[in-house]
Formats: C-alpha cells, sequence, structure tokens
C-alpha cells in the first residue's frame, strides 16, 4: 500500500492548522508571540484535534497558552531544574521531571523520548499496517514499539 504526504516541505503553520495533529518542539522565542498563543488555543479549542504532541522543551512553549493548566505534563529534566530554581516555573502546570513521557496531554521530557511518544500515539491512532511500516522505515527493533499488540 503506498504511502503519500500532500504538503510541500517545511509545512506551513497555516498549513499544520489543517491536520488532526499539531506537533510541538517548537523555539523558545515563539513562547513570547501573541500570534502563536493565539494559534495554538484556537487550534486546542478545535473539535477536531486529536492531541498536541510535546517533544522536549515544546510544553514549557505552550504553557503560556494555558491550555496545559492543572494537567500533568513532561518537559526537558535541565530546562525543568532551572526554571525552577529561577523561580520562573508556571506553577499552574504539573510538571513531570522524573518521567519519559506521559500521556495525559502526550509529552515527553526529551528529544529521544519523541520517537517513543510518537510510536505510542501511532500504535493507539492509527492503522496497524500503516504503524508497521513506518517502524520498518526508521530501522528500529519491532519488540521496542511493542508490535505484538497491533
Amino acid at each position: 500500500m503506498p504511502l503519500r504526504a500532500h504538503l510541500k516541505y517545511p509545512p506551513t503553520h497555516m498549513e499544520a492548522a489543517r491536520l488532526s495533529t499539531s506537533l510541538s518542539s517548537l523555539a523558545q522565542t515563539l513562547q513570547r508571540s501573541q500570534k502563536f498563543v493565539k494559534f495554538i488555543q484556537t487550534r486546542y479549542a478545535d473539535p477536531r484535534l486529536k492531541a498536541i504532541l510535546m517533544i522536549c522543551t515544546g510544553s514549557m512553549c505552550l504553557a503560556r497558552t494555558r491550555i496545559l493548566d492543572g494537567h500533568q505534563v513532561c518537559s526537558n529534566k535541565f530546562v525543568l531544574r532551572m526554571a525552577a530554581n529561577g523561580k520562573t516555573l508556571y506553577n499552574k502546570i504539573k510538571w513531570i521531571g522524573d518521567r519519559r513521557w506521559v500521556i495525559e496531554l502526550w509529552s515527553v521530557g526529551g528529544v529521544t523520548c519523541g520517537i517513543d511518544l510518537a510510536a505510542e500515539y501511532a500504535r493507539q491512532h492509527f492503522n496497524p499496517e500503516i504503524v508497521r511500516a513506518a517502524i520498518h522505515c526508521i530501522n528500529t527493533h519491532a519488540d521496542h514499539f511493542n508490535l505484538r499488540r497491533l
């Protein structure tokens, strides 16, 4: 079964708005942009949105949008520690620094955990044949992503 992508590379944020899933591993400068905050709030309010996957410090960027308030969220452990020590950690979020990932809002503590997060999200939400094809394309061990459950 051929897989086809219909977005140009790299997709613009307006093209991403048409996706049912938004990915966030964003530069800290976006955090200060009111346009960015409004964009994320609008996407999060859209009932067609299935998830926002936050990788590494992406969750720190999304903190200002207030969509994470009251939720358990992972972020980069080093950055969490720095923010806590500098008393700049946004306290309306239940920051988790001792786990690789939290599925409540699909967040991971670091870049390398992002592969695991994406694989688990795909396993739960996509056709098993597509997931198998993707896993084999990235040359990884199938057992790592628990393909027996597919």
